[in-house]
C-alpha cells in the first residue's frame, strides 16, 4: 500500500486481486501457529464450510472480549466472535459480500451476518508465539476507531443509548416539574425560578426525544445504504420430480 490504510482496506486489496476458489486472510505477518494449521483449516472448509477461522487457545484480551460481547448482543448475530489469526473464505463468500456492499468496514461483522456456514478451529499457540504481535500507536488508534465505527454501523448501541437517556430524562423532567410545583406552592421561591426550571425540564426532555428520532432516521438510512441486502440464505434446495416432495 502507498501509505497506511489499515487492516481492512489492505484485506480488500488482497481479495480484489485473488483469483482462486478459496482465499486465506492472515490478520498479521507474525505467525504464532504451526504451518500445518493452514492445511487443517483448508480440510475443515472441505467439509462444507464457507468460512473457517483459526482461533488461538490463549486467553482473550479484556477489551477485545468486551467488544465482541457488546457487538453480539446489539447486532443480533448468532455467530460467536473471537480473536482470530487467520481464516479461509470460499469464492461464494466473496461474491456474496460484494453483492451485499462494496465497502467492508469490518470483516468479522460482515462475515457474521452473511448467512453461509462458518466454523472455528482452535489451535495451540506454538512456544514463544503468544504476545509476539505488538501494535504501534497508529495501529492501536486505528483499531479503536474501527471498533467505535463498527458498533455504530452494525449494532443498535447508539439508538439504545439515546432511547434509554430519553426515558431517564423524561423521568427526571417529571420529577423536577413536580418538585418545582411543590416548592412554588409551599416555599414561595424567587420570581421566575419556577418558570425557568419548568422550561428547562421540558426543553431537555424534548431535546433528547428529538435526538432519538434523528438517530432512528440515521439508523434507517444506514440500513438502506450500507446494508443493502436485507436477507441471506445458507443454501438452496431445488425440488424436482425425483424428490419425495415431487412424488406426493
Amino acid at each position: 500500500m502507498s501509505y497506511f490504510h489499515g487492516l481492512e482496506l489492505a484485506m480488500n486489496a488482497g481479495v480484489d486481486l485473488s483469483i482462486g476458489d478459496f482465499v486465506f486472510e492472515f490478520d498479521n505477518a507474525v505467525a504464532d501457529f504451526d504451518t500445518d494449521e493452514i492445511m487443517n483449516i483448508y480440510k475443515r472448509a472441505m467439509q462444507g464450510y464457507d468460512i473457517v477461522a483459526a482461533v488461538p487457545d490463549t486467553k482473550e484480551k479484556f477489551f477485545s472480549g468486551l467488544f465482541y460481547r457488546v457487538f453480539e448482543k446489539y447486532s443480533g448475530a448468532e455467530y460467536k466472535m473471537h480473536t482470530e489469526s487467520f481464516r479461509i473464505l470460499s469464492r461464494r463468500v466473496i461474491n456474496r459480500i460484494v453483492s451485499m456492499n462494496k465497502t467492508v468496514l469490518y470483516r468479522k461483522a460482515i462475515y457474521a451476518t452473511q448467512g453461509l456456514k462458518i466454523a472455528q478451529v482452535i489451535y495451540r499457540v506454538k512456544e514463544g508465539g503468544a504476545g509476539s504481535v505488538l501494535y504501534d500507536k497508529q495501529v492501536r488508534e486505528y483499531r479503536r476507531r474501527l471498533a467505535m465505527d463498527s458498533l455504530i454501523l452494525f449494532t443498535e448501541v447508539g439508538y439504545r443509548f439515546s432511547a434509554n437517556m430519553t426515558i431517564f430524562m423524561m423521568v427526571m423532567s417529571v420529577f423536577m416539574a413536580s418538585y418545582t410545583l411543590a416548592v412554588y406552592v409551599k416555599l414561595q421561591p424567587v420570581a421566575g425560578w419556577t418558570t425557568t426550571i419548568l422550561f428547562l425540564s421540558v426543553a431537555f426532555f424534548c431535546l433528547f426525544a428529538i435526538l432519538t428520532v434523528i438517530i432512528k432516521y440515521l439508523q434507517i438510512i444506514v440500513n438502506l445504504v450500507f446494508r443493502k441486502k436485507h436477507y441471506n440464505f445458507e443454501s438452496i434446495e431445488k425440488m424436482t420430480e425425483s424428490s419425495n416432495f415431487g412424488k406426493v
